[in-house]
């Protein structure tokens, strides 16, 4: 028995190891295209739903790019609070070529996008939520990009201090494995900054799954897209990057993290349990105060390290050496999350994430 309990562990570092040595040596598909994304070509669209304390961020940001797309449509989705006046306010006098659309009858983000690209001249959309906020720098990275029918782009959360603060290494953890493996299959895309091909977006649309949801987008769209073969760009480019912030509470967090959850298929709810099975099984190992164990736990944190450091050090995050805590805590995470389904109400944005 005890032989077996130590033989599990090694035979799934072997596992993890030969996945890694795998997926480094696979080879990234080249694509024979040398036409880059035109500026002009480029639509920004930006929904939102009570933003007033974010969004006059965004607009500074645009006004700080050296250069610009050709349009910019912001998408009010029924905001109760006072972010319309507050984006007026900031729009006066701007050189900035903005379209602001409402939505009428429907609502949700999805609802929102669907408005902007029907209200959309370019073939090109670049998808931000209202809270990011760009590098300098952003718009003249962006037009170095070579046409694809989709490219990822990082989304850096805002270090917080206590608890939350390790709420943004789920998040990163799932978006650098995600880079990692992007050879082989993208595993998730943020709509904080996506950039797609509008045409095959629209194509696409009808056959995308989760139309219940109101957000979910990005995930529902992403798999549409590997579903047809499209053209996928990952980046991992802090010059491509916008940042944004964790939710303000706990409650806010967890609710954000279930409504990611709910829309998961029933393999990657498995991986996920698996994976915190796992991590549990490492903790134990630890506890034994074992060379043995211990020895294991610190194979798998280096490999651990190996998978993320790329993405962790294109973006220019240098904590990645919380990472053995982040997993050791990681079993403990899932329980709460459990029992916060529990408890909890799936919101977006103060609405039931499903529609009625």
């Amino acid at each position: 028995m005890t032989l077996l309990f130590y033989s599990i562990p090694l035979l799934f570092l072997l596992l993890y190891l030969g996945l890694y040595v795998f997926v480094i040596s696979k080879r990234e598909k080249v694509i024979e295209n040398g036409k880059r994304i035109d500026l002009k070509d480029l639509t920004l669209i930006v929904p939102f739903r009570n933003e007033a304390s974010n969004i006059d961020r965004i607009i500074h940001a645009l006004h700080t790019q050296e250069k610009q797309p050709y349009e910019i449509i912001f998408v009010d989705d029924h905001s109760t609070d006072n972010t319309l006046s507050v984006l007026k306010n900031e729009l006066i006098d701007s050189p900035l070529n903005v379209k602001l659309l409402h939505l009428e009858k429907d609502y949700g983000k999805k609802a929102a996008i669907r408005l902007a690209l029907d209200h959309t001249e370019t073939n090109y959309v670049l998808q931000w939520d209202a809270d990011v906020v760009p590098g300098q720098n952003y718009f003249n990275n962006i037009q170095e990009l070579f046409v694809r029918d989709m490219w990822v782009l990082p989304v850096v959360l805002r270090t917080t201090k206590g608890l939350l603060k390790y709420f943004q290494w789920d998040y990163l953890f799932i978006h650098a494995l995600s880079y990692r493996m992007r050879k082989l299959k993208v595993l998730t895309a943020s709509g904080a900054n996506l950039l797609y091909n509008r045409k095959t977006y629209l194509n696409l649309l009808s056959k995308a799954s989760g139309e219940e949801y109101l957000s979910g987008d990005d995930y529902f769209m992403l798999a549409v897209f590997q579903e047809h073969n499209k053209m996928i760009g990952v980046s991992a480019a802090s010059s491509l990057a916008v940042e944004t912030t964790l939710p303000t509470s706990l409650k806010l967090c967890l609710q954000q993290r279930l409504r990611w959850l709910s829309k998961s298929s029933w393999y990657e709810l498995v991986g996920i349990l698996l994976l915190a099975a796992i991590n549990l099984y490492f903790l134990i190992l630890i506890l034994s105060f074992t060379t043995y164990g211990l020895g294991l736990f610190l194979l798998k944190t280096l490999i651990d390290i190996a998978y993320l450091r790329e993405y962790t050090k294109a973006i220019s995050k240098k904590d990645i050496y919380a990472v053995p805590l982040f997993f050791l805590i990681l079993p403990f995470y899932f329980f709460v999350l459990f029992l916060a389904s529990f408890i909890l109400k799936k919101e977006w944005k103060g609405r039931e994430l499903k529609k009625k």
